[in-house]
């Protein structure tokens, strides 16, 4: 079977893609005008009352520790400001963005889990390293660094499901199969474009795009390094390995551009566990 398709020619693509979430597109033509106020922030989310109330959700639990109770949106965007809250707004709608991928390819409902358990990895990584990463941002990051390979399969549904049929024996994980037998070069770079599309901030697409091999990174090398131990952390503690320094060797250059160490991951497995359970419950 051949390699197919690189990078660049499914980015040529993205405008037959899904648009990104209504509320969300909303938002940032809002951001976009200088006249926007906290208050028109807030109505524009407000048409949305599930993306509302699961952004109050997120804002009042134990990742904000903002000490009060939310109660509405424009608070939260004082708060926190514009910027962060429409990260929220994407974080707890963006699998509706993809919700045409053919079911016997993708598990969208398992990619949510999976990538949801990354962030919070990522984010709990960003909490502890030196690396000027907010770990809002590294859950944002965490939970879209995998985007690339749904977007092969939405492009590519025909070319993805011979993938699987030839190659499933080789790999465990579908989208890893995919994503090599269908493409010559990094998915990582398609899911990258997808985001700057979407007006994510400049870090977030960065550390997508070079999350696989963070130390070739041309910039933002520290947030790519944590989202890719976040990923890495993740794979392995669901793969039932509890130490972190087994699954990621403390020779990783990762480690030092996250400014991290295995030994600043003392905790961190029950914290990662814990916080997943409740950000699942809070996202849905």
């Amino acid at each position: 079977m051949s390699a197919g398709p690189v990078a660049h020619d499914l980015v040529r693509t993205l405008h037959d893609l899904p648009s990104p979430p209504e509320v969300y597109r909303q938002l940032t033509v809002e951001l976009d005008r200088p006249e926007w106020t906290p208050g028109r922030i807030a109505r524009v989310i407000g048409v949305d009352a599930g993306v509302t109330a699961r952004v109050l959700r997120m804002v009042n639990s134990p990742y904000y520790g903002v000490g009060r109770e939310i109660a509405t949106v424009e608070e939260a965007v004082m708060l926190l400001g514009a910027e962060e809250v429409r990260g929220l707004v994407l974080a707890t709608s963006v699998v509706e963005s993809f919700r045409g991928v053919p079911a016997e390819l993708v598990n969208m409902d398992d990619f949510f889990r999976n990538s949801a358990h990354a962030a919070v990895a990522g984010a709990r990584l960003a909490a502890r390293s030196t690396v000027r990463m907010d770990p809002a941002r590294a859950f944002l990051g965490g939970l879209l660094h995998d985007v690339g390979s749904v977007v092969v399969c939405l492009l590519l549904p025909e070319a993805a499901r011979s993938a699987l049929l030839h190659e499933l024996h080789d790999s465990t994980d579908p989208l890893l199969t995919i994503e090599r037998a269908v493409m010559a070069s990094d998915e990582a770079v398609v899911g990258s474009e997808l985001l700057s599309e979407w007006h994510l901030p400049e870090a977030v697409a960065a550390a997508v795009r070079w999350h696989v091999h963070p130390e070739r990174a041309t910039a933002y090398d520290g947030q790519a390094a944590i989202v890719h131990l976040g990923s890495r952390v993740s794979i392995g503690l669901r793969g039932g390995v509890a130490d972190i320094g087994a699954i990621v060797p403390e020779t990783a250059p990762a480690w030092t551009l996250a400014g991290l160490a295995p030994q600043d991951c003392e905790g961190l497995t029950d914290e990662i566990e814990n916080a997943y359970a409740e950000t699942v419950a809070l996202l849905q």
